[in-house]
């Protein structure tokens, strides 16, 4: 998709010279200190917290907040404790061949397992602290310290899904050494089978409690695509080579293969989307916005969370593999059952000419789609609009004017905050058709981040969303 590739070449080019920029500010510790492991520290020579296992990896320790020989580790994004270098290398191996100096790093790190359902995995090793997710009973983690009750555990490879549960919860199943340790850090950690994936909408999406009560968003497997299964639970999930998981009913080509729960999205008002974040915080990143009434998969969820989902065949062969999906946090209470009545905000349209992407065609001229949402509106020059053709498919699409023909839309009429210019475009460079004074009441056609169709005295054109008063 031109949209995702513009965004990962940007990626892409902004972190080599970020890179660049602060090259030799981060390096990495590996733990090897006697007695299995280095305690860590509050603040340096301060209370001790933890031990930290031998074993333990940090590559991301930032060399610029260094204190006389100490150096924060942060175990998860809300929790950093202090570690002395050189106490916690004491023993790492002096050779330069790295197949003996990792058969030679000491290792107390272990694979645990979780003997209770709804094991609590928490930010920090206190019981107050926020809850990333529930464990169900059989799911496997490595544990790599332990600080007063708590062991601190990761999932697969992403340090994302690392958190605190009680030492009570955990049983350990098999030490392991260093060599051993590396795998659960990387995609080609223990298998213990591999199976096809098979879901109905293209994808499914994993989540990252098999209890189905987490604030993680995770990846989305393709229908057909094979997957890597560590552990069959005794619930009827499995759990993946990454850490996540998904019921085995997708891993048997005669389940049931439709989406497990679904809701139905309900902003304050009809023309307000939601917006779809990166991580459960009310400012976190925004990843794109949907309209009232659209109908997302609830992946998983916490008290005032959930992590949806919206996954759809590409009728363009070659985007993202066959597959459109949005997936993020939402707040709950945006959210409502299927059934319920909620306001249509999406827009229905005629496609005027030929919808492509990236020179791809998604939905052909005379085409009737639907306008499901936009993105969050990084994209100074015009609007990515989130969009459904007649198949079902799902496509992005760069929103720069007679490409659709609104015919279905919700009724609301705003007023203009001040004087404004309605174009025929949407660009700040387009012709001006009508010049708008402030409190001027227009109808809205459909709603951008940048720019709004509208209509206004039976003339149809753009204004710049920022100059209109939405409800």
């Amino acid at each position: 998709m031109k949209r995702t590739i513009i965004f990962l070449a940007l990626l892409f080019c902004l972190t080599g010279m970020l890179l660049s920029a602060s090259a030799g500010d981060f390096y990495e510790i590996t733990i090897a200190a006697e007695g299995g492991g280095v305690q860590l520290y509050t603040v340096p020579r301060g209370r001790a917290a933890g031990l930290l296992y031998n074993g333990y990896l940090d590559d991301d320790v930032d060399d610029e907040k260094e204190q006389n020989g100490w150096f924060p580790l942060s175990l998860t994004d809300e929790y950093t404790l202090y570690v002395h270098e050189a106490t916690a290398t004491k023993l790492a191996p002096d050779t330069e061949d790295p197949r003996q100096r990792e058969r030679l790093r000491p290792c107390s790190a272990f694979v645990g397992q979780v003997i209770e359902d709804n094991a609590v995995m928490r930010v920090k090793p206190d019981k107050r602290s926020r809850l990333i997710a529930r464990h169900a009973a059989g799911s496997q983690f490595i544990v790599w310290g332990e600080f007063g009750a708590y062991y601190l555990v990761e999932t697969g490879s992403g340090d994302l899904n690392r958190g605190f549960i009680p030492q009570s919860s955990i049983v350990k199943m098999r030490g392991l050494t260093y060599t051993e340790s590396r795998p659960w850090n990387r995609k080609d950690g223990p298998v213990v089978d591999r199976r096809t994936v098979y879901c109905e909408a293209g994808g499914v999406p994993a989540s990252d409690s098999a209890a189905g009560i987490s604030e993680i968003v995770r990846t989305v497997y393709r229908n057909g695509e094979t997957v890597s299964v560590i552990a069959y639970l005794p619930n009827g999930w499995a759990q993946l080579q990454d850490g996540s998981f998904i019921h085995t009913r997708y891993l048997d080509p005669q389940g049931d293969h439709s989406p497990a729960k679904t809701a139905l999205i309900k902003p304050t008002t009809v023309l307000n989307r939601l917006n779809v974040r990166v991580e459960a915080s009310a400012n976190g990143t925004i990843y794109a916005k949907l309209c009232s009434g659209v109908e997302v998969e609830i992946v998983s969820e916490t008290e005032d969370w959930a992590v949806i989902s919206l996954v759809g065949p590409s009728t363009a062969a070659g985007i993202d593999a066959g597959i459109v999906h949005i997936r993020g946090c939402v707040q709950k209470k945006y959210l409502t059952e299927p059934g319920n009545k909620v306001t249509d905000g999406t827009v229905k349209a005629t496609a005027v000419s030929d919808l492509r992407d990236d020179g791809r065609l998604c939905a052909p001229k005379g085409s009737t789609v639907t306008v499901l949402g936009t993105d969050d509106g990084r994209y100074p020059r015009g609007d990515w609009l989130l969009i459904r053709g007649e198949d079902g498919a799902l496509f992005w699409i760069q929103h720069s004017g007679n490409q659709l023909e609104p015919v279905a839309y919700p009724e609301v009429s705003v007023k203009t905050r001040e004087k404004a210019r309605m174009r025929g475009l949407p660009d700040d460079k387009a012709e001006t058709v009508a010049t708008l004074r402030r409190g001027v009441r227009v109808q809205v056609l459909l709603r951008g981040e940048r720019w709004t169709m509208v209509s206004y005295n039976g003339q149809k054109g753009y204004v710049e969303s920022r100059f209109l008063r939405f409800p």
